[in-house]
C-alpha cells in the first residue's frame, strides 16, 4: 500500500485540487490552425484551415491553398473617409473591378462584401470583406480562378468571415454551417446566375476544417503547447499550469499534461493510477464503468465514475487519456448527474477540438 501511494502521490496532490474545484463549482479530425497577425494596432484571429499554408509577408497577412490555387490575404490601411470611397479607391489600385457589392451590418459594424474581376487576370476572380476599424481600412480578401470559384465560394467566404479582430485576452468566433457549393464546367469563364454569389455568413466549407463552433471561445495553454474550443460562458482557473475551465454551478473540464512534470509513467498506467488516487481524494465515491470513445478518430478508454457534494447534489465524470505528440494528457469531464447527458455534446467538441500546437 505504501508503494501504491508514493507512485499516486502527483496524482492524489492533483484530485485533491480538482475536487476543491468542484465542490467549489470550478471519424476524421480536422482543426483549423488559430494565427494571430498585428497590424496598425489592430490584432485579428485568422483561422487558418490545414491545407492552407501562411506565406511570409512584412506588410500584410497571407496565405496560400496550393491545391486550388487560391490565396487569402489581410491587410490594414491607413485612410479618412467614408468606407465606401475608401474601398473604391482600393479596388481601383489594385486593377480590380467590382462585379458585386452588398454591404451588411454585423455587431454594428458597416461592411462591404464584394466579388471582383482582375483586370490584369481576366481568369481569376476575387472576393473581399472590407471595412473600418481603427481610422484604418482593413481588407481581407482571396482569389481563385473563375472555374473553381463556384466550387470553393462557401469555404472561400467562410475564410474571410472567420476573420476576427480581437483584444490581446480575446478569441471570439462564429460557427457557419455547411450547404452545398454549385458546380460549374472547365473552361467556362463566366460566373454561373445559379451560384450564391454571397453565401450566406451561415455557410461554410465542404470540409470540417473550416467549421467552427457557435457561442465559443479558444482556449490556448500560456507556453502555446496546446489549444481547443470552450464555451465563452465558461470561466477559466489554473491549478499550477494546468486549465480548470468551468461553468458557475454546473460543469468543468480539466486538462493535466505530463509535460507539466505531475506524472511520469506510461500511457497506460495513468487511468488506473488516477483512480486508485480518487479513493484518496473523495468521499463516497463509485466507480460506475468503463466504456470506449472514438475520439481523434480512434476508440479511447474512458473511466465513468460519480460522487456526492457536500450539499448533496451527485456529480458524474469521464477521466480518459490521450497520448498526442509524445505528450499524454489526462482529461476530467464533470457535471451534475442529472444533466450530465445534455453536456456530452460540449465535452465531445472540448475533447475533439483539442491540438498540440508545438
Amino acid at each position: 500500500m505504501t508503494k501504491m501511494l508514493k507512485k499516486c502521490k502527483f496524482f492524489i496532490f492533483f484530485v485533491v485540487f480538482l475536487a476543491a474545484g468542484h465542490f467549489c463549482w470550478a471519424a476524421r479530425w480536422h482543426v483549423p490552425r488559430i494565427l494571430q497577425y498585428k497590424r496598425n494596432g489592430i490584432s485579428f484571429w485568422i483561422f487558418v484551415p490545414p491545407d492552407w499554408k501562411p506565406i511570409t509577408s512584412a506588410k500584410k497577412f497571407k496565405a496560400a491553398n496550393l491545391q486550388i490555387h487560391a490565396f487569402l490575404t489581410v491587410n490594414v490601411l491607413s485612410g479618412i473617409g467614408k468606407l465606401e470611397d475608401l474601398a473604391a479607391a482600393y479596388l481601383n489600385q489594385e486593377s480590380w473591378i467590382i462585379s458585386h457589392k452588398k454591404i451588411i451590418l454585423k455587431n454594428g459594424r458597416k461592411m462591404e462584401e464584394v466579388i471582383c474581376q482582375d483586370l490584369n487576370h481576366p481568369s481569376r476572380v476575387g472576393i473581399g470583406i472590407l471595412f473600418m476599424k481603427k481610422g484604418g481600412l482593413v481588407v481581407e480578401e482571396s482569389e481563385i480562378s473563375k472555374d473553381l470559384y463556384p466550387l470553393f465560394a462557401d469555404e472561400l467566404w467562410s475564410l474571410l468571415r472567420s476573420v476576427k479582430t480581437h483584444q490581446p485576452s480575446l478569441s471570439p468566433f462564429s460557427s457557419p454551417s455547411n450547404p452545398s457549393a454549385q458546380s460549374l464546367k472547365p473552361g467556362t469563364s463566366k460566373i454561373s446566375p445559379q451560384t450564391e454569389l454571397f453565401p450566406s455568413s451561415a455557410a461554410s466549407s465542404k470540409s470540417a476544417s473550416s467549421q467552427l463552433p457557435p457561442g465559443e471561445k479558444i482556449y490556448q495553454d500560456p507556453k502555446d503547447k496546446y489549444e481547443f474550443f470552450y464555451p465563452e460562458s465558461w470561466k477559466v482557473q489554473h491549478i499550477g499550469e494546468n486549465p480548470l475551465l468551468y461553468q458557475l454551478h454546473g460543469s468543468s473540464f480539466q486538462v493535466l499534461s505530463s509535460a507539466g512534470g505531475m506524472f511520469k509513467v506510461s500511457q497506460k498506467k495513468i487511468l488506473p493510477m488516477y483512480e486508485q488516487s480518487l479513493a484518496y481524494a473523495i468521499k463516497g465515491l463509485k466507480i460506475l464503468h468503463e466504456k470506449r470513445l472514438k475520439i481523434h478518430a480512434a476508440k479511447v478508454k474512458i473511466l465513468v465514475y460519480s460522487y456526492r457534494l457536500p450539499h448533496g447534489k451527485m456529480m458524474k465524470s469521464w477521466a480518459l487519456v490521450m497520448t498526442l505528440s509524445k505528450i499524454s494528457y489526462l482529461f476530467v469531464c464533470t457535471a451534475p448527474r442529472s444533466s450530465f447527458y445534455s453536456m456530452r455534446p460540449t465535452f465531445m467538441t472540448m475533447l475533439q477540438s483539442f491540438r498540440v500546437i508545438h
